[in-house]
């Protein structure tokens, strides 16, 4: 039986409303500055095959699968800018998914036809979605960079994302090697900007490992963008409520074979462990801890290096960063100016050339 929905002049607006942040605009209410897509038609045939069709896009879904999915909803194009800035920082900074040859990247998120989104929580009850980082090198994982395109139903309720190994020919492994402090759901940014998953312990890598980030907390939903079908290259899997992980392209799932956007904020390529780190380990420390609004913090170098300071909030967010720049052999510090972070406990974190060194400290008023 074939089923079509023709969504004409539509274009994807975050200006959300209600508890579902995903807006359609008709065509006779957007402004001039807001990107359309027009005329997009959905067609499933007889031998379950999804295609969306578009003025400048043409996406097809293979959904020869037990899941039925909804529309897709295009993200911003001026998004675009910011993922290309992303993804062009260098492997010391940010590691990014591998995208096959001929691969179409522009974000999107699709819904799930019982609500939710197929890369996020849905009626069938996903639990996690876990994108593989495929690398040869080495380093230290310190955070995930999050691009959230849409969420329902939810307010307070917490999300974390998790780091597990494995390989691209197999599921996540095991137990997740680390685990990030809380996101609350009002925190996730869904305007185009990443949300960051700050680690509470940095997890070292040789090889490729997975990210993951939870998408269903007490029927609150988050949904990660992701690129068109015939990118991944096995490289997305989920959770279902089973505990058992599936591959998104599997035809007992979603049939569709894309990479999530999820990224590896990394420290560098070296493993930072005490053969190679520059920072001798013990030496950290912020002096006085608590702290009412000013501070030393300080660590001791192995051997001369470039230093950055970053100071999170537990919910992962970046709200100081230091730039010394190159620092000598020896006992080194780093004044910090807390005055205007709220009471509370934060996490510091030194980056050298070879390795990281995280610790927490306290705020007081």
């Amino acid at each position: 039986m074939i089923r079509s929905l023709i969504i004409n002049c539509f274009s994807v607006s975050f200006n959300f409303k209600s508890d579902i942040h995903i807006g359609v605009t008709p065509y006779n209410l957007i402004s001039n500055e807001t990107a359309q897509m027009c005329t997009f038609a959905v067609q499933i045939h007889t031998m379950k095959s999804f295609l969306l069709v578009g003025l400048s896009a043409f996406l097809s879904f293979n959904t020869m699968a037990q899941r039925e999915m909804g529309p897709a909803h295009i993200l911003r194009t001026d998004i675009l800018n910011d993922l290309t800035s992303i993804q062009d920082r260098d492997i010391s900074d940010t590691l990014k998914p591998l995208l096959l040859e001929g691969c179409v990247a522009t974000p999107m998120v699709i819904s799930s036809s019982n609500g939710g989104f197929i890369s996020g929580g849905n009626g069938y009850g996903d639990l996690e979605k876990a994108q593989y980082i495929s690398t040869p090198d080495s380093g230290t994982v310190f955070s995930v960079l999050a691009l959230i395109a849409g969420k329902e139903d939810g307010s307070n309720e917490e999300f974390r994302a998790f780091m597990y190994s494995g390989s691209l020919s197999s599921a996540p492994l095991g137990t997740p090697q680390t685990t990030s402090f809380p996101v609350t759901y009002d925190q996730m940014d869904t305007t185009g900007l990443f949300t960051t998953f700050t680690f509470q312990n940095p997890q070292n890598f040789v090889g490729g490992f997975f990210l993951s980030l939870e998408v269903d907390k007490n029927g609150a939903f988050i949904g990660i963008a992701h690129t068109d079908d015939n990118c991944g290259g096995n490289s997305a899997w989920e959770r279902w409520n089973s505990g058992v992980w599936y591959p998104m392209n599997n035809p007992e799932s979603w049939g569709i074979d894309v990479s999530l956007y999820l990224y590896a904020e990394v420290s560098a390529i070296f493993l930072s462990d005490d053969n190679t780190n520059l920072i001798l380990r013990g030496s950290e420390k912020v002096v006085p801890n608590p702290v009412n609004s000013e501070a030393i913090l300080i660590y001791s170098l192995l051997k001369s290096s470039d230093i950055t300071v970053r100071i999170y909030a537990p919910s992962g967010k970046l709200v100081e960063s230091y730039n010394p720049g190159f620092q000598p052999t020896g006992l080194n510090q780093q004044a910090l100016n807390v005055s205007n972070l709220n009471s509370g406990m934060y996490i510091y974190s030194i980056v050298s050339d070879r390795g990281v060194r995280n610790g927490k400290f306290t705020v007081v008023r």
